[in-house]
């Protein structure tokens, strides 16, 4: 009876030791990666769970319930998309390029005949 106990005992313990799907929550910074400025409101989302978050003003954010081999993207209007896979050792800082694509300027011109 003690050693049936006992091996019970063992087996339990061991059970959350073998599960390699165990969720964690990833908490990072997004900056800008030239001038290392932090990027706020920055859209952070794992694709897998199709949940998501934004960064705060410091550029800061934290996404729960996350597992080895999620697909996170981080995104930000004027910026390269970046696509990361998440593991328990998420980088503690991100750093997002800008958009060379972009337009340089937009010029808004008005109508004179135009009458309000």
């Amino acid at each position: 009876m003690k050693k049936a106990a006992i091996l019970l005992l063992l087996i339990f313990q061991a059970i959350p030791g073998l599960s390699q799907n165990r969720s964690f929550s990833l908490k990072a910074t997004v900056v800008h990666k030239k001038i290392n400025a932090p990027l706020p409101y920055a859209n952070v989302c794992n694709q897998r769970l199709k949940t998501g978050t934004a960064t705060n003003l410091e550029g800061y954010f934290e996404l729960p319930n996350n597992r080895t081999g999620d697909t996170i993207t981080i995104s930000y209007l004027g910026y390269l998309v970046k696509t990361i896979i998440a593991t328990p050792d998420f980088p503690r800082q991100i750093q997002l390029q800008p958009n060379p694509s972009l337009l340089a300027e937009v010029v808004v011109r008005s109508d004179d005949s135009y009458l309000y």
